[in-house]
C-alpha cells in the first residue's frame, strides 16, 4: 500500500466569496494582498488530512474568486487542490520558498488531535501560475510526531536553480 492510498481527508469546508482573514503571522497583512485581489474576498478551503485514519495535517487554502470557483467540496474530498487546478487548465510555474516554523495554537491542536503545546510545524507557500499570477496561498500545520519537513539545498553551480545562481 502506498502513502497516497493510506492518505485521506477527514474534514472539508469550502467557502466561496469568503472574507480572506488576516495573515496569522502578521495580522495587519491580508491574504488578499498576497493573492493580488482587489477585494478581500475569495475561496477559503479548510481540510484535515489523515494517514491511516489519524490526522497528520490541517491546511487552509486561500484562492482568488475565479480560481476558487473551479473547485467543489466533492472534488476536494478526494484530490489535492493543485491536482484539481492543473486538470482545469491552470499551469503552475512555481512557489517561492515556503516559510516554516513551529506554531501550536488551540484550533489546530483540536483538528490534529494533539495536546495544546505539542510540536506542530507551520508551513506557508504562495503558488504562482503563468505570468507569476498568484493562484493559491497555502497555510499548513503538520503534527510533529507524524510529519517531517526536509529542504534540499542545491549547491551545484551548473544548475540555474542553484544557490550559486542566486548570488552570482
Amino acid at each position: 500500500m502506498t502513502e497516497t492510498r493510506r492518505a485521506g481527508v477527514a474534514e472539508v469546508e469550502v467557502n466561496h466569496d469568503a472574507d480572506l482573514p488576516p495573515h496569522p503571522s502578521a495580522p495587519q497583512y491580508r491574504n488578499a494582498r498576497a493573492l493580488k485581489v482587489s477585494q478581500p474576498l475569495g475561496t477559503v478551503v479548510r481540510r484535515t488530512r489523515t494517514i491511516d485514519g489519524e490526522p497528520f495535517s490541517f491546511t487552509i487554502n486561500f484562492l482568488p474568486p475565479a480560481v476558487g470557483a473551479l473547485l467543489s467540496t466533492a472534488e476536494l474530498k478526494g484530490e489535492p487542490v493543485m491536482w484539481l487546478l492543473q486538470a482545469k487548465g491552470i499551469v503552475f510555474v512555481g512557489a517561492p520558498s515556503p516559510s516554516a516554523r513551529s506554531w501550536p495554537i488551540m484550533k489546530v491542536s483540536r483538528r490534529l488531535k494533539v495536546p495544546l503545546g505539542a510540536a506542530v510545524l507551520f508551513v506557508e507557500r504562495l503558488v504562482l501560475a503563468e505570468q507569476d499570477r498568484p493562484v493559491e496561498l497555502v497555510q499548513s500545520w503538520y503534527r510533529g510526531d507524524r510529519y517531517e519537513y526536509t529542504v534540499m539545498l542545491d549547491l551545484d553551480a551548473r544548475s540555474s536553480q542553484s544557490l550559486h545562481a542566486h548570488f552570482a
